[in-house]
């Protein structure tokens, strides 16, 4: 397998996935998507995400999203962009891969690797720390996420909660005394060293160093790498407790927005309002505006399917 590139991008990429589920997305060249939270529907009077259990971990478990690739099984893996963690365990390095199906990075944020790995017996526990200077028998020495396009794999150094803080930290630490570049060099050789151990073929390396901070290259997870999959969005809504609304741009989902919000404003001072007698027959807002859902469009388009296949469908179940 031939690595054309090992990208080392000046960009640190979050393991949080709050502020990804509140901001807009564009998922494709003409849809955007936006959450309207189960609270504010219910304001509404609109149907809800019917709650489910609350965290990604049971998420991933209950709806099988936990794929993930060990080592060099990467090889077999389709193109795509992956996220990914070197764990060192016990005298062992293990490289662990896991696909990224959204854009809100639900299923693949490396807390999740790290729960997933830990379930399937990989790392013997789940919160492991990325602080190699703990007496600890197991660590994780890089993380961050890389691009597979065939037999070439173009890493991004630079992403991750795990390698960029300890890089820092080893810069300012007078023992090592070595500038930030340096430390990402003796950080690739190393990395290649592992990747070389797995059986991985990096006679090809191509090592790039992106000074740009602000480069549009600084994540591969944008819409124009991870395909639009409607269902693995869907699937999120009960665990997200909120539903996807969709726009053919931002302005449009923007200007939605904000009349939910005006909505929502005026909904809860009606409800203060009528607890004051004086006020209690005070007319309940209404929400005027349309809003259309990604999950009842997706239904219709299924609908749709099965009456013009009804004997396709029949053979599938």
């Amino acid at each position: 397998m031939n690595f054309s590139q090992i990208s080392a991008f000046q960009h640190q990429v979050s393991d949080t996935v709050g502020l990804r589920l509140l901001t807009g997305r564009q998922v494709s060249d003409n849809l955007f998507i936006k959450l309207v939270s189960d609270m504010e529907l219910e304001m509404m009077g609109l149907k809800t995400a019917k709650k489910k259990q609350r965290n990604a971990m049971q998420f991933v478990q209950s709806q099988n999203q936990g794929k993930i690739y060990v080592n060099n099984q990467i090889l077999e893996a389709p193109d795509g962009v992956y996220t990914w963690i070197l764990y060192k365990v016990d005298s062992k390095t293990i490289l662990v891969s896991c696909p990224v199906q959204t854009l809100m990075e639900y299923t693949n944020r490396h807390t999740i690797i790290n729960y997933i790995a830990y379930k399937h017996g990989i790392i013997k526990n789940q919160n492991i720390s990325s602080d190699v200077h703990q007496s600890q028998k197991s660590f994780i020495y890089y993380g961050g996420e890389f691009k597979k396009n065939g037999n070439d794999l173009e890493f991004n150094f630079q992403s991750g909660t795990y390698s960029v803080p300890n890089k820092f930290e080893m810069e300012k630490n007078p023992k090592f005394n070595k500038t930030l570049t340096q430390i990402e060099n003796i950080w690739c050789e190393h990395f290649l060293t592992c990747l070389q151990n797995f059986g991985f073929d990096t006679s090809k390396t191509h090592y790039v160093d992106f000074e740009d901070k602000t480069s549009p290259q600084s994540t591969f997870i944008k819409y124009k790498n991870i395909p639009f999959v409607a269902e693995n969005y869907i699937k999120m809504q009960p665990y997200i407790e909120g539903r996807w609304i969709i726009g053919s741009n931002k302005k449009e989902l923007n200007d939605l927005r904000k009349k939910i919000s005006l909505f929502q404003n005026a909904y809860i001072q009606w409800e203060g309002m009528i607890r004051i007698p004086e006020f209690k027959n005070e007319k309940k807002p209404v929400f005027e505006g349309s809003l259309l859902f990604l999950d009842e469009i997706q239904a219709k388009q299924h609908k749709k399917q099965h009456k013009t296949n009804p004997k396709q469908q029949k053979q599938k179940k």
